[in-house]
């Protein structure tokens, strides 16, 4: 199996898994794979590591279900595997540019002739430097929503 194979099925079971807890360890063990073969292949093949890729995934969702109104940031943070709304909502913050309570119940106002990015294959949302970014972190999480809705 070479790298990219490796790295497909540890993305697909990170995702079907997203609920539980996760670690490299975890993974490898379900998947029959050692731990270091596991940590390079992924990294080589996303160009990020498989703690950042679970991360990103479930900002990712997080972001999802507070668009849509399905939790409220208490809950996302709580579902997401944060063990405080602060450290969430930091977290959030710098990965997405936005704090969570600024796009809760915001589905109506993304633009559906976009294409969305995603944690998938490196296309996650850049960390936000400064408030220039702000703009693009918005978009980006209007985009998400028409890419998830």
């Amino acid at each position: 199996m070479g790298y990219k194979d490796v790295a497909r099925a540890c993305q697909e079971y990170i995702d079907v898994n997203l609920d539980k807890e996760l670690t490299l360890e975890s993974i490898a063990n379900a998947l029959s794979f050692s731990t270091i073969y596991l940590r390079k292949s992924f990294q080589k093949v996303s160009n990020v590591t498989v703690g950042k890729y679970i991360q990103n995934a479930r900002l990712s969702r997080a972001a999802h279900d507070l668009i849509h109104g399905l939790c409220i940031v208490s809950e996302a943070a709580q579902i997401s595997g944060f063990s405080s709304i602060y450290s969430f909502s930091k977290t959030f913050c710098k990965v997405l540019g936005v704090p969570p309570i600024q796009i809760q119940g915001r589905r109506g106002s993304a633009n559906h002739q976009d294409q969305a990015p995603d944690h998938r294959g490196g296309l996650y949302p850049a960390p936000r430097r400064g408030r220039t970014q702000r703009p693009c972190a918005l978009a980006r999480l209007r985009l998400l929503c028409v890419q998830s809705g």
